[in-house]
């Protein structure tokens, strides 16, 4: 990859409609309302530092917890290899789980990189651990459309 510059500019950053945990009667009308309050659009091919990602499969939060404990999550049939009574567990730890860095693809005029299908590679820490700047402990995951 070459060296290229970096601008950076401070952006609203909300979670993703289907990654919030809203009671049923939180509707998309409700969470557009929202956006435009905050003035927030999601941008397209963003790379960001922190935030909140912006999220093509699905929330990673619990990935980063299942995978951390040594359980795969290739497949459906990995997910159900975890004992019920650690599920809950995992639930209620994802929430530790924050994105570092989220970078989507890069382009000049003479190199692109790209993640798969135009998706994105996701850093994510445990909250404790980017306190402490243990950054040995860090999740990789791709998501692309």
């Amino acid at each position: 990859m070459p060296e290229l510059p970096i601008n950076c500019t401070p952006q609203v950053s909300l979670p993703d409609y289907w990654c919030m945990k809203l009671p049923d009667e939180v509707t998309w009308d409700d969470y557009y309302a929202c956006c435009a309050t905050c003035d927030y659009t999601e941008a397209e091919d963003v790379t960001k530092l922190l935030g909140h990602p912006n999220v093509i499969q699905n929330p990673m939060e619990e990935e980063c917890e299942r995978v951390t404990r040594g359980y795969r999550c290739g497949n459906p049939e990995d997910y159900q290899k975890v004992p019920e009574a650690e599920k809950e567990d995992i639930s209620a730890k994802a929430s530790e789980w924050r994105l570092l860095f989220q970078m989507g693809t890069v382009e000049t005029d003479d190199y692109e990189l790209m993640f798969g299908d135009a998706g994105y590679i996701y850093f994510w820490i445990r909250r404790e651990d980017l306190l402490n700047r243990r950054f040995d402990r860090i999740w990789l995951i791709l998501q692309c459309y």
